[in-house]
């Protein structure tokens, strides 16, 4: 990872744009909420001060954990909260938010997504999480057309605007490389998400009692069509059939439909299980139990239930899509994507029945922590030095 300009060890007042904390569900939500919180208590040479932007309208507002920190870090006095009126991934942010930046005395703005907003004046960092409008035909269903040139569009201005550009993977490094040039290379770093999930397991000072099946594979995720999700249902559907596993397939994450009807595909099957969205400690108790997890995606710029199953030394079968075979354990099987199930099926058999070797040190760069020094360093280019 390079970075240039770091001239002392001056304080740097950091605009950390946390709006995406209104989903806080999501990947983005997550990934902004949590990076915060690591970055806000991080011991370095250099301090940050942060102005932290939140939607003021988020009709959820006062019932987010992220922002309830938030509060508690600004009574305290660590941090300034400023409240614009526009949620993230909107188009008048383009228009209106730079007026709320730009009045601010910083040198440096974090924004935790591509579309970096226009007008912006301040330096600016942003995060690139994956491609998947120009990597995966068929993941943007409405106009589709529209949204790739906007896509496109926003990541070239982004990528000769932002002073510097974190990716969450190498993998997906590599892939913005490609799309907007080498001579962009020395200007993006890597910095890897970590696991909310496995962080939390000591939080949880009750064991959750669930009835579950006694064996069982799993698939956590959405339902969109880079999630291979059918490819997934037949090989467990084979599995059952023609290697005599014995266990159930739980499918955990929303219910939405995409390219085709989940639910009528594996109509009359009491084997597969629908568990829909469930809160983290439910989650953290299904990987705890399960037998393996089924990853099959077409493509990831990180996918992160696969290193959550990794750090708790789970069995996984994984695609070779995106990100997967960068961030999967080594003793994940790696299923490609062009394979015949026919042709793999006993070689996956196999693994599900034997032992694997668990590496103890898997996992040490996917932590929030660890993602939090990396963004630290960058923002500390920014940083004047002391007279």
């Amino acid at each position: 990872m390079v970075f240039w300009g770091v001239g002392g060890c001056g304080e740097v007042h950091v605009i950390y744009d946390a709006r995406w904390i209104a989903r806080q569900f999501s990947g983005l939500g997550r990934f902004t909420g949590e990076l915060f919180l690591e970055l806000v208590d991080l011991d370095s040479d250099t301090p940050m001060q942060f102005t932290v932007l939140v939607w003021g309208d988020d009709p959820f507002l006062e019932e987010n954990p992220y922002w309830i920190a938030f509060k508690a870090l600004e009574e305290e006095g660590r941090i300034v909260i400023v409240y614009v009126p526009f949620e993230p991934l909107n188009v008048c942010q383009h228009f209106r938010l730079s007026k709320y930046v730009n009045s601010i005395d910083a040198d440096v703005y974090f924004y935790t997504h591509f579309d970096l907003p226009l007008g912006v004046r301040v330096p600016s960092v942003a995060v690139v999480h994956d491609l998947f409008p120009l990597k995966v035909p068929g993941y943007i269903v409405r106009k589709p057309w529209l949204k790739k040139i906007y896509f496109r569009l926003m990541l070239r201005i982004m990528v000769r605007r932002a002073a510097y550009i974190f990716t969450v993977s190498a993998t997906t490094r590599e892939d913005l490389i490609a799309e907007v040039g080498a001579k962009f290379q020395k200007k993006i770093g890597v910095s890897y998400e970590g696991s909310t999930l496995t962080n939390k397991k000591g939080n949880f000072k009750e064991k959750e009692i669930l009835e579950l099946p006694p064996n069982y594979l799993m698939y956590v995720g959405d339902r969109r069509p880079h999630k291979n999700l059918r490819r997934i249902i037949d090989l467990f559907i084979m599995l059952r059939q023609s290697e005599n596993y014995a266990g159930s397939l739980l499918l955990v994450g929303t219910l939405t439909n995409h390219d085709f009807d989940v639910d009528e595909y594996i109509m009359g099957r009491p084997d597969i299980n629908v568990m829909g969205q469930v809160p983290d400690r439910t989650l953290l108790t299904l990987y705890e139990r399960m037998d393996a997890m089924l990853f099959l995606s077409k493509y990831e710029g990180f996918g992160l239930p696969v290193v959550e199953a990794g750090l708790l030394g789970k069995k996984m079968i994984v695609s070779d899509g995106g990100s997967l075979t960068e961030i999967s354990p080594p003793w994940a099987y790696v299923l490609p994507n062009s394979a015949p199930l026919e042709t793999e099926l006993p070689n996956v058999a196999r693994y599900l029945s034997n032992s694997i070797s668990v590496v103890k040190n898997y996992g040490e760069k996917y932590t929030w922590k660890s993602a939090a020094r990396s963004v630290h360093r960058g923002l500390s280019q920014f940083a004047m030095p002391k007279s």
